[in-house]
């Protein structure tokens, strides 16, 4: 999809406004540009977990040697095999799904870390968060969390003007009516994320449908 202000003929450059977003979220939500990126904490390295999406997402804008620059020393997949970790921070950047929710809770039994800084990328249920309180309470996880952020982040900036949402056979799933519902909710919160980069409030025009259903969903969020 591309974006295009209509105030101005030139495009906009969604790829740096995601990449200016990404970069004060790595850098534990500081202001990149100001003296708050000054980090008295001792904890001054930091690891990244992600989930497939972001990881998509942050790999479009992000090489290893960028990373390494913002000093994130190791990056893993949260649904991969990983050991436990302590005396660095340790920054999640997920979308706030309910397996990614489920994930996040183990890695607090397990206690694989202890300076924890999570990242949605897109704002998360009511639901969903008080499963995760819940979930931390139970084991006395509290003192682990640093930072919950929601962010507006949830799509792939391919290009300056050109952005997906990594969504492959979604023809196929949204023909399905036990799926459709997690494809319309996934599609209008990647587009509001968008919008949001953009600071831009469209007059959205759609045809009935399942762009009806889409458009209805925006409007709710």
């Amino acid at each position: 999809m591309n974006t295009y202000s209509e105030e101005r003929s030139a495009p906009i450059d969604l790829r740096s406004l995601q990449l200016s977003s990404l970069k004060r979220l790595l850098s534990l939500n500081k202001n990149t540009s100001s003296d708050d990126l000054v980090n008295d904490d001792s904890y001054v390295w930091k690891i990244l977990i992600f989930d497939h999406f972001c990881q998509e997402s942050l790999s479009t804008i992000f090489k290893v040697g960028n990373l390494r620059d913002e000093n994130i020393t190791l990056h893993l997949n949260l649904h991969s095999q990983r050991d436990k970790i302590h005396g660095v921070n340790t920054i999640y950047y997920i979308q706030p799904t309910e397996a990614n929710i489920d994930k996040l809770i183990e890695d607090f039994a397990k206690d694989l870390y202890d300076s924890v800084h999570i990242n949605f990328s897109y704002p998360i249920s009511n639901e969903l968060l008080g499963k995760l309180s819940k979930g931390i309470a139970k084991y006395n996880a509290f003192y682990k969390l640093k930072q919950v952020f929601q962010h507006h982040l949830n799509y792939i900036a391919s290009t300056t003007n050109l952005f997906d949402l990594d969504m492959p056979d979604v023809y196929a799933s949204i023909r399905k009516p036990e799926l459709r519902p997690q494809v319309i909710d996934a599609i209008s919160h990647s587009i509001i994320s968008v919008l949001m980069s953009l600071k831009m409030l469209p007059v959205i025009t759609f045809q009935s449908g399942f762009a009806e259903e889409v458009a209805k969903r925006i409007d709710v969020i």
